[in-house]
């Protein structure tokens, strides 16, 4: 019974987390904030998402990202948000996952936001 191999072995807890994942998901908002229109919707949802993640580690500083142009800020939203999904799983304490929940929650509405800013210069006739 000592052997019992988890069905998700990623899903359970990591002996090892690793360095802090909030510097370099600052520096993936960072670029997605230099990308989005000032003053919008979206640009307000991830300084909301950057917000809780200084509750959750302050002062951890930025790791600077390079993200081809070519990338929209919806798509470098997206790279934000599978970053923040895989750092809820390696957080200390738990209970911190909850504010990472949140911030995922306000990326989310950025993507939204942005999805709909991308569709929204369309054709006339639709």
């Amino acid at each position: 019974m000592d052997s019992v191999v988890p069905l998700f072995p990623e899903l359970g807890p990591q002996p090892e987390a690793g360095p802090d994942p909030i510097p370099t998901i600052r520096g993936v908002l960072t670029v997605a904030l230099e990308r989005c229109p000032a003053m919008s919707e979206a640009a307000l949802e991830l300084c909301a998402a950057w917000e809780l993640l200084d509750e959750l580690s302050p002062g951890t500083g930025l790791v600077e990202k390079e993200m081809p142009s070519v990338f929209p800020a919806g798509v470098v939203v997206a790279h934000a948000r599978r970053l923040v999904r895989d750092a809820i799983f390696c957080v200390q304490p738990l209970s911190l996952a909850f504010v990472l929940g949140d911030a995922l929650r306000h990326l989310e509405a950025a993507s939204l936001i942005l999805a709909g800013e991308e569709f929204s210069d369309g054709p006339t006739w639709v």
